[in-house]
């Protein structure tokens, strides 16, 4: 069945101000228009942009850069949260050149999608037939933004390449349309493909008919074996059934180790197992530790207290959730080669795909026992880490008193908190501090 994922897309490009100055928007066959992204959230726009989007009847957004005023990255969350929208981006990644990256990207979008091609890639294939050491981790990579396909993922295959690494890649069907080679490209080279929607869209918005066909369009479209899906924060538990039904094997929820006010949080580092009526299982990994907007020693604080905790468990694996747009830039990407050779040096893991690691959950018998869940889950599951654990287990925190809580937090646990406290302190009042304004420096 061939799919046209670009000529049935209805999106709205929004345009900063700058980016306008030297971008052909009449070469564009999708509707714009232009803002000044520093604006964006007043003069009443996000009411006026609600207007539009619900007579256009547009199913996602694409922005023109991810930066304000090529200093600070735009906080797309409260557009996307409001409008429950999909979006992709075509901004550049790199502070040093973002407009020429821009302009590319742009061209990538309005030209004959039979002329993109990521070159240079053939030859960085990756297979790593050494023994599992201490644990395993898989790197997965959120792979929705035209930027992360046309410029960060070379960088990032390279890298990998050298350093005998595999990982899953969650693709949207838009960027592959764009890139229509795209995805044999990575799976040849010894990675996994896998699902992020048909262009990063909010399936908790469909029922359950719609939710099995969207995932049904999504596997076809791609072309290559599928196994695992990565909705998180765009699912339900509806979700689960439509991915039973389309043979997925496994998905990913929100369990990231943040640091508190003095330690790192108690939130899931085991998977489930979730079986349905008819016997079927599907596992659900948990993400613990996450890239975006850290340097490399709050990472690799987060990524020792899950280290720490997963060595008492029968399960030794980590999820950690990287973004090519971010990661593949020319500044991160360094911080991206210093966490490979941690994990695979001092923790001496060893890498897998997300796949091979579903496979050793099911075959983890004490998993398979203890860590159990019986369709239908809650839907509230899916809304964050902090509550997954309560709601599985029945528990309700809302009976605890809010003193004892902040106390608690205040007080690091074991020698990994007290390590990387001032570390995680000075993070976290830098992503405060950048989230009030709406932007979040690179």
């Amino acid at each position: 069945m061939n799919i046209d994922i670009l000529k049935e897309a209805n999106p709205l490009i929004i345009v900063n101000q700058q980016d306008a100055q030297f971008l052909n928007l009449n070469d564009c066959k999708y509707p714009s228009i232009v803002v000044d992204y520093e604006r964006i959230y007043g003069n009443d726009f996000v009411s006026q942009l609600e207007k539009k989007i619900a007579s256009e009847n547009n199913d996602f957004l694409i922005f023109s850069s991810n930066f304000l005023r090529h200093l600070y990255r735009f906080d797309k969350g409260p557009l996307l949260k409001r409008f429950r929208l999909g979006y992709s981006s075509f901004g550049g990644i790199d502070l040093q050149n973002t407009d020429e990256q821009t302009l590319k990207n742009f061209n990538a979008l309005t030209s004959d999608p039979s002329n993109n091609y990521v070159p240079g890639i053939e030859d960085l294939w990756v297979n790593d037939e050494s023994p599992t050491r201490n644990g395993t981790f898989s790197l997965i990579f959120d792979t929705e933004q035209v930027g992360c396909v046309g410029i960060g993922l070379e960088r990032i295959l390279s890298l990998l390449n050298k350093k005998h690494c595999v990982a899953t890649f969650f693709f949207t069907n838009f960027v592959g349309s764009i890139y229509p080679q795209i995805f044999e490209q990575v799976h040849k080279l010894g990675h996994e493909v896998a699902l992020h929607g048909l262009y990063h869209e909010f399936l908790s918005k469909r029922d359950l008919n719609l939710q099995d066909q969207m995932i049904h369009r999504m596997k076809e479209h791609i072309r290559v074996p599928v196994y695992g899906a990565n909705f998180i924060s765009r699912m339900n538990s509806l979700t689960l059934e439509a991915m039973f039904r389309n043979d997925i094997h496994y998905t990913v929820f929100p369990s990231i180790q943040n640091f508190l006010l003095g330690r790192f949080g108690d939130t899931e580092i085991l998977p489930y197992v979730v079986r349905n009526e008819q016997g079927k299982m599907l596992v659900m990994f948990p993400v613990q530790v996450e890239t975006y907007g850290r340097e490399f020693l709050p990472v690799k604080g987060m990524v020792t207290s899950v280290y720490n905790k997963l060595r008492k468990t029968s399960f030794s694996h980590m999820t950690i959730l990287l973004h090519p747009f971010r990661d593949g830039s020319l500044h991160r990407i360094k911080e991206l080669n210093k966490l490979i050779e941690y994990l695979q040096d001092d923790l001496d893991l060893k890498a897998i795909t997300l796949r091979k690691a579903s496979e050793n959950v099911l075959s983890n018998g004490s998993l398979l026992n203890d860590r159990k869940i019986i369709l239908p889950v809650e839907d509230k599951i899916f809304s964050g880490s902090r509550q997954f654990r309560d709601i599985l287990t029945g528990k309700n925190k809302r009976n605890t008193n809010l003193i004892t809580v902040l106390l608690n937090s205040l007080v690091p646990k074991n020698k990994t908190d007290l390590v990387y406290l001032p570390v995680m302190i000075r993070n976290n009042m830098r992503l405060l501090l950048a989230h009030r304004r709406h932007m979040i420096r690179d």
